[in-house]
């Protein structure tokens, strides 16, 4: 009120003119300033033993094949991301009065609104109270705010100095970014650059705490106690971390966050690699491989992106590329975990049904095979499928049973002979008619239809 009078000449004294500043500078900062001072003694996060526990839990709306398992110390995602889709969906009415969570993420979350929401209605309140052009509306609102950016980023630079969470860091410096990106859209270009500032301040912090994850992963030596079918503790934190980046990636060009996703890929990969190698039986590498990359893959599907939706303002993806190769990344990653699958099913399969499946795998499509052995083989596999069939189901189950995902591993299994015989049929039946009708007088033909109804019993 008193600042309308001063616009309108009724008051034009000097201390009038301090008393405006007063309100359009210090009340704001003071507010600002406690708000500040009551956070950041908090940014210490308190014990690692104590953040580990909180970055643990694994939300209940993902539903993953890890979903039924009752892993205690997984290090996932879990609700931290609420934080950031909370700022996504309504970033114009997002409450400023944040839940006192002890999260780097939490203070972040509530400075830069508390910053954008007052910017907007300053401005707004100018345009239309004293009808100001946009230029000099946007000039007064940066002049507002200039000594509230300062100590920010002093608040700021605290807190990355203490902090070492990753999974917040990541959080916190996509909040920033989108920020960044609503002040670009309403054109404050002075506000967009500082918050510019702050997102290289969270990239340096993060990038360098990204390289530190990164060469204790390299540096890791393979513990020789582990069992073959439990996942590896830096695959439950490396998870946690890709399904991190994996929510936030478009907010980022395809240069900088897409390359440390990749780089965490693979020195995770080649770690499982050294890890699984102290295993001798090639089978028990296979099951710690799949086990392993199926926590990262699970973790991954459960996460989707987090666009950046608020009101009047729709930007589903930022940087199109960067979504786009991060999905071809995963799906190379999930193509080589479906290799792995193939590959200890074809060795479940082999002791029993190795003779079916080299003949279907060499047949050449001439018929110069000798008849006596394709014969012998098709009485074998009648008299013996259900036996060898139940057998490899009740090892399947022991094999995986303690990551729950022993049923896929069987129905991959079980698809895989129905196909292989399906073939070996399709064989007798076109180049071996004579043989194929004997066959099937004497029963010695098995019906599809009865493997898949002997099949849903291990289901």
């Amino acid at each position: 009120m008193i600042q309308f009078f001063h616009y309108k000449g009724h008051v034009s004294t000097k201390e009038c003119g301090e008393i405006i500043d007063n309100l359009k500078y210090k009340v704001f900062n003071w507010f600002i300033c406690a708000y500040i001072g009551s956070k950041s003694s908090l940014s210490l996060r308190s014990t690692p033993s104590s953040r580990n526990q909180k970055i643990s839990r694994v939300s209940s709306k993902h539903s993953s094949q890890f979903a039924n398992a009752k892993i205690e110390q997984s290090f996932t995602l879990g609700n931290r991301c609420v934080v950031l889709s909370n700022f996504s969906q309504e970033t114009l009415k997002v409450s400023t009065n944040p839940a006192y969570v002890n999260t780097i993420e939490h203070v972040v979350q509530s400075v830069c609104c508390t910053i954008f929401v007052n910017a907007v209605n300053e401005y707004d309140f100018l345009m239309e109270v004293f009808g100001m052009d946009a230029e000099v509306a946007t000039t007064e609102v940066y002049r507002t705010f200039s000594l509230t950016l300062d100590i920010t980023k002093v608040m700021f630079d605290q807190m990355l100095f203490e902090c070492h969470d990753l999974i917040g860091l990541l959080i916190s410096l996509s909040i920033v970014k989108r920020c960044q990106t609503l002040f670009k859209f309403k054109s404050f270009n002075r506000l967009e650059r500082q918050f510019y500032e702050f997102f290289q301040s969270f990239w340096l912090k993060f990038h360098s705490t990204v390289l530190s994850h990164i060469q204790k992963i390299s540096e890791y030596t393979p513990i020789y106690t582990v069992s073959f079918d439990e996942c590896h503790l830096v695959t439950k934190r490396v998870s946690g971390v890709l399904a991190a980046i994996y929510a936030v990636l478009p907010d980022f060009e395809p240069n900088k966050l897409l390359m440390t996703f990749t780089q965490f890929i693979q020195e995770w990969e080649n770690f499982i690699l050294i890890q699984a190698s102290i295993f001798d039986i090639r089978k028990e590498q296979l099951v710690y491989e799949i086990v392993n990359y199926n926590m990262v893959l699970s973790i991954l599907s459960a996460q989707t992106h987090i666009p950046l939706v608020a009101e009047r303002i729709n930007i589903p993806v930022i940087y199109q590329d960067s979504s786009k190769l991060c999905s071809d990344l995963v799906k190379e990653l999930n193509k080589r975990y479906k290799n792995m699958i193939n590959q200890v099913c074809l060795e479940e399969l082999a002791p029993f049904f190795e003779r079916l499946i080299s003949f279907t795998n060499c047949f050449t499509g001439t018929s110069n095979t000798n008849e006596d052995e394709i014969m012998e083989l098709s009485n074998h596999f009648a008299a013996t499928w259900k036996n060898s069939l139940m057998v490899v189901a009740v090892d399947i189950k022991k094999l995986f049973a303690p990551s729950y995902i022993d049923q896929e591993i069987k129905e991959v299994c079980m698809s895989m002979l129905i196909d292989y015989y399906r073939k070996f049929v399709g064989i007798l039946s076109n180049h071996y008619p004579v043989m194929y009708s004997k066959l099937v007088s004497k029963d010695k033909i098995v019906d599809i239809h009865q493997i898949l109804v002997e099949i849903k019993k291990y289901r």
